[in-house]
C-alpha cells in the first residue's frame, strides 16, 4: 500500500486554517498522481493505490468539515472497487478455474467502461470542486489541539464497540463492520501523524495489522458469496474451512487486545 504524502512543515501548534487546506491538497494529489495512468490502461497496482488515496481523501473532508464532497470521491473509489475486485477474483480463480476465471474477465470490460465515465466526472467536476472548496476552508483551533484528539477518541470508540460485536459473532457483516471502522481509525491517524507523530505511530502500529487480517477475511467472505453464486460447491466448501480457520485467528488478536487493554491505554495517548 502507497504510503499517503506527508507536508513538510506541520507540527502541534500549527493553526488548522494552515493544516487543514495543505493535508487536503496533499490527499487529493495522492489520488491525483494515478490518472494519466489509469487515462493510458488499468494496470492493478495504480488502481489500488488509487483506491486507497480516494479512501485518505474522503477521511480527511469528513475530519475537516467538507463531508458534503465525500459522494463524488465515493463514486470514484466505487468504480475503482469494482475493477479492481475483479482483478483479484480473476488472478484468484485463475490459479483453479480457467473457466470460472474466464467468466469474470468477461465483466471487466464493463467495469473498466463504467470507471472511464466516473473518472472523467472526477477529473471535470469533482477534483476541482474540492480545490475550491479547500481555498474557502477556515478551521479553527490547532493542528494538535483538542479537536483531532477527539475525533481519534471517538473512532477508537467506535472500533472497540465493532470490536466486542465480533467476539460475540464474527460473521462477514459484523466483521466487515470493524473492517470499516478500523480503516476509518487508521485514516485519521495518517492524518494526524505530523502533529502527533508518537500516539500515531503507536496507534497505526497495532491497527495494520488487525486490518490486514480483516482485509483477508473480507475478501473469503465475498469469494464465499460469489462461489455460492457460481454453484463451486468443492471450492466453496475449500474457502469457509480456511475463513473459520482465519476468524479463530482473528479472535486471538481481539483476546491479545482485550488482555492487554490496548484500548484504554492507546485512548489514553490521546486524552
Amino acid at each position: 500500500m502507497a504510503k499517503p504524502t506527508v507536508p513538510r512543515g506541520l507540527g502541534p501548534r500549527t493553526p488548522l486554517r494552515i493544516a487543514a487546506p495543505r493535508l487536503l491538497e496533499a490527499r487529493l494529489g495522492d489520488v491525483r498522481k494515478y490518472e494519466q495512468a489509469l487515462l493510458r490502461g488499468l494496470p492493478a497496482e495504480p488502481i489500488h493505490d488509487m483506491r486507497v488515496a480516494s479512501r485518505r481523501l474522503r477521511a480527511a473532508l469528513d475530519v475537516f468539515g467538507l463531508r458534503n464532497l465525500e459522494p463524488g470521491v465515493k463514486e470514484l473509489q466505487d468504480a475503482l472497487g469494482a475493477v479492481r475486485d475483479l482483478q483479484l477474483q480473476v488472478a484468484w480463480f485463475a490459479r483453479r478455474s480457467r473457466a470460472l476465471a474466464a467468466r469474470r474477465r468477461d465483466l471487466l470490460p464493463s467495469a473498466a467502461a463504467a470507471f472511464r465515465r466516473t473518472l472523467d466526472v472526477w477529473r471535470s467536476r469533482t477534483a476541482q470542486g474540492i480545490v475550491e472548496a479547500t481555498l474557502e476552508l477556515a478551521a479553527r483551533g490547532r493542528f494538535g489541539g483538542p479537536r483531532m484528539r477527539r475525533i481519534v477518541r471517538k473512532r477508537l470508540g467506535m472500533v472497540a464497540r465493532r470490536m466486542r460485536a465480533v467476539e460475540q459473532n464474527p460473521d462477514a457483516l459484523t466483521a466487515h463492520r470493524l473492517r470499516i471502522a478500523v480503516k476509518k481509525l487508521r485514516y485519521c491517524a495518517e492524518l494526524a501523524g505530523p502533529a502527533l507523530p508518537k500516539q500515531s505511530k503507536k496507534l497505526l502500529g497495532q491497527l495494520v495489522p488487525l486490518q490486514e487480517m480483516l482485509g483477508d477475511l473480507h475478501d473469503m467472505d465475498v469469494r464465499i458469496a460469489l462461489l455460492g453464486v457460481m454453484r463451486a460447491s468443492g471450492l466453496r466448501r475449500s474457502e469457509r474451512a480456511r475463513r473459520a480457520r482465519l476468524a479463530q485467528q482473528l479472535l486471538r488478536e481481539l483476546l491479545r487486545w482485550q488482555k492487554k487493554n490496548l484500548v484504554h491505554h492507546l485512548r489514553r495517548e490521546w486524552d
